[in-house]
């Protein structure tokens, strides 16, 4: 027997899934894709965007 949670009008866990109304969240990140994440910008980031093209264009 299935285990079904109702977390509002469109939201449920079925069995440890969640579903948007009656498809399965991951079946859909599957098919369609998910957001990109964009990580935070590091030191190193910084450094490669601004400081070496400087570099680079420096007469020697």
């Amino acid at each position: 027997m299935a285990v079904q949670t109702r977390l509002d009008e469109c939201l449920s866990i079925r069995d440890g899934r969640l579903f948007v109304e009656e498809c399965d969240a991951d079946q859909l990140a599957r098919r369609f894709g998910t957001p990109g994440i964009k990580r935070p910008e590091t030191v190193a980031d910084v450094f490669m965007r601004d400081l070496v093209p400087l570099r680079l264009r420096r007469p020697r």
